[in-house]
């Protein structure tokens, strides 16, 4: 067996007998290569600072866009408020509206006028509406008759009295409105169908 071949029997292949020699690099290689390692270093160094500019920036605009949101939470809660404001002004508005149709549909129904004082007597929220927002007819007649049994001296005709009422002993002593209107709220209560 030579000293090529293994034990195995398999040759072996020649192994580099030469060992490779370093080559010197000219001079303006070297120059030009350093050179341009420089160039690439201050290349990554100018990178990296605009990469740290930008992501300043960013966050920067971050920052200003949660600001802006927060001033958009505020404007938010403003804007809620006027908006309930403008609810209860509707919802006022409404009631208003509502209770004038109710006294409008009372009063026709009444069939006789009375005079305005006593319109505070006269409970409007006995009245329902319909879904059209009418007042339902059935209930105003139920109010009106109530009305009328509760209060009957409002729908005393005048017609059959004399001058002087007192006279045949029809007439008794009352109070006027500006009277009863000096009363204590309780005595308004027992006095009110004193009124004259």
């Amino acid at each position: 067996m030579s000293e090529d071949q293994l034990s195995s029997g398999q040759p072996q292949e020649p192994a580099a007998q030469e060992p490779q020699e370093e080559k010197d690099v000219p001079y303006s290689t070297y120059k030009k290569a350093v050179s341009e390692k420089r160039n690439r270093d201050a290349e990554l160094k100018q990178v990296r600072e605009e990469l740290a500019r930008y992501q300043q920036e960013k966050k920067a605009l971050e920052d200003q866009a949660l600001k802006e949101k927060d001033d958009y939470k505020k404007l938010f809660e403003a804007r809620e408020l006027e908006l309930k404001a403008e609810r209860e002004k509707k919802s006022e508005l409404e009631s208003y509206i509502n209770s004038t149709k109710k006294l409008n549909s009372f009063m026709k129904s009444l069939g006789a006028p009375i005079k305005e004082q006593y319109l505070g007597l006269v409970d409007l929220d006995r009245i329902a509406l319909d879904e059209s927002g009418r007042p339902d007819e059935l209930t105003t007649k139920q109010l009106v008759d109530d009305f009328k049994k509760t209060y009957p001296e409002l729908f005393l005709s005048s017609a059959g009295r004399i001058p002087n009422d007192s006279a045949n002993g029809s007439h008794k002593a009352g109070l006027s409105y500006e009277q009863w209107l000096k009363l204590p709220p309780s005595e308004q209560k027992k006095r009110m169908k004193e009124v004259t």
